[in-house]
């Protein structure tokens, strides 16, 4: 699935960043599309996401407890 197809699924609640390929969970368009709908889409993010400020500070400001997926 490229990326305009998946920015699609989001859009429908049909996607989550579990069932993505790595290229997915480490694109950060991707991820702030989908955290809207997916609570725990940082636990399932690229290691890189994890430890970026803007990615980490948009989901714990949707789903406070995903700080504990943050990198440190």
């Amino acid at each position: 699935m490229d990326k305009k197809e998946t920015l699609e699924q989001i859009k429908t609640g049909d996607f989550f960043l579990a069932d993505a390929d790595d290229k997915l969970k480490g694109d950060k368009e991707v991820f702030l599309a989908v955290v809207k709908y997916d609570a725990n889409a940082l636990e399932h993010a690229d290691e890189k996401l994890k430890g970026d400020k803007e990615v980490v500070l948009v989901a714990v400001k949707i789903y406070g407890l995903a700080l504990e997926h943050a990198d440190k």
